[in-house]
């Protein structure tokens, strides 16, 4: 299973060279995977992610985030007191990777450009993905089975660069909002 943004300069097909059929693909706005949740609003992840574990039986998940993602951009530039609303939709959308913003600031340098620190949140939001694949129950269960591997992986577009890691690599367990 191929978790990628909905952006269509990163098609993942095209991107990993896959042909028909070779892989079951969600896409949507920054790559986001919301924590596991009956009730919350975000369905449609973890609908596609169930069906890919349970009855697909797939043996890999990998979140694909990519350079000058516009979802990540937009979520540097909210304030945390909501006082700059920009959107009803994608903004409570991109809240899930929140935690990346924390993360990425801690990591990069005061001195850092925006550039770098975008660069930083994209990656630090594909993280918080894989950890928040982790709380849905089907998908911890597979993975201690070692069924399931999880994987980010990073798309530079510019450079034309694919970065690929697994959960345990340079990952930080977000801290709650």
């Amino acid at each position: 299973m191929i978790i990628a943004c909905s952006d269509s300069r990163v098609d993942p097909a095209l991107v990993l060279g896959l042909e028909l059929g070779d892989a079951f693909i969600l896409r949507n706005i920054s790559s986001l995977v919301p924590p596991y949740s009956k009730q919350r609003g975000h369905a449609s992840a973890g609908s596609a992610i169930e069906y890919a574990v349970l009855h697909l039986k797939v043996e890999h998940i990998m979140i694909i985030g990519h350079s000058r993602c516009g979802g990540i951009k937009a979520l540097l530039g909210m304030n945390e007191d909501g006082s700059n609303r920009f959107s009803e939709y994608i903004e409570d959308w991109v809240e899930v990777a929140q935690p990346a913003t924390k993360i990425a600031k801690a990591k990069c340098a005061h001195n850092s450009s925006f550039e770098e620190q975008w660069t930083c949140c994209v990656k630090e939001s594909v993280n918080v993905s894989l950890w928040n694949c982790m709380t849905y129950p089907f998908v911890r269960v597979a993975v201690e089975q070692g069924s399931l591997t999880l994987h980010g992986a990073y798309f530079d577009f510019v450079n034309g660069a694919f970065d690929r890691w697994g959960l345990q690599c340079s990952v930080e367990e977000p801290q709650p909002l």
